[in-house]
């Protein structure tokens, strides 16, 4: 089963419960004024999706989810913005 979302959080959500995503990023000047393909890139680079930059491909590249090992999204550690925080406002107790 493939599933389509929009480059925002419902991808990222949809790459954290391991769904095959078969992404079509907007271009920029082709249809809409957001450009999605720097983000879509990306995330294939990471191994999270499978990008279709020229439509006529799309029948291939589907072809190669049903056999892709799609990888999660790595998630980075928020801690060092409490950290940062901590430290430029630090307790007067």
């Amino acid at each position: 089963m493939f599933w389509y979302f929009r480059v925002d959080g419902a991808l990222c959500e949809a790459i954290d419960l391991r769904k095959r995503i078969v992404a079509v990023p907007r271009i920029e000047g082709m249809e809409h004024i957001h450009n999605q393909e720097q983000i879509v890139r990306k995330l294939e680079e990471l191994g999270c999706v499978l990008a279709v930059y020229d439509i006529d491909k799309l029948g291939v590249v589907i072809e190669q989810a049903r056999s892709f090992h799609f990888h999660s999204l790595e998630r980075g550690d928020a801690s060092i913005i409490k950290r940062t925080i901590v430290n430029w406002f630090p307790s007067n107790k």
